[in-house]
């Protein structure tokens, strides 16, 4: 019966090891999870941004299309400019959230946990 008593011991002993390793982990899957939502975030605003800036950039590109046809007795068609671009654009250097901002830092490596 010592046996059995000694089996039985080891076995809860086992089962601690393993709530201990499984509370460990629920934390570090809530700190990533926490991670992921804060990156999420950071994305979509990105993204908005980046459309945004972008629509800007493009509505200059039409004007300065059509300020350009102006100049050189063209018409000024509206369906046509919008889908032709300028001949000589002049870029319009991208944003990143305001002024003297810059944009972010690129992700670290996936399998990179910080920890």
């Amino acid at each position: 019966d010592g046996q059995g008593g000694e089996e039985e011991n080891e076995a809860k002993q086992k089962i601690e090891e393993h709530k201990g390793t499984y509370k460990d982990m629920f934390t570090r899957l809530r700190g990533l999870k926490a991670e992921i939502e804060q990156i999420q975030g950071i994305m979509e605003k990105q993204r908005t941004t980046l459309q945004k800036d972008f629509e800007a950039w493009f509505n200059l590109m039409v004007r300065q299309h059509k300020q350009q046809l102006k100049q050189q007795g063209g018409h000024t068609d509206p369906g046509d400019d919008a889908l032709t671009p300028a001949a000589s654009p002049k870029p319009v250097p991208p944003t990143f959230g305001g002024p003297g901002q810059r944009a972010p830092s690129p992700a670290p490596p996936p399998g990179n946990f910080g920890g």
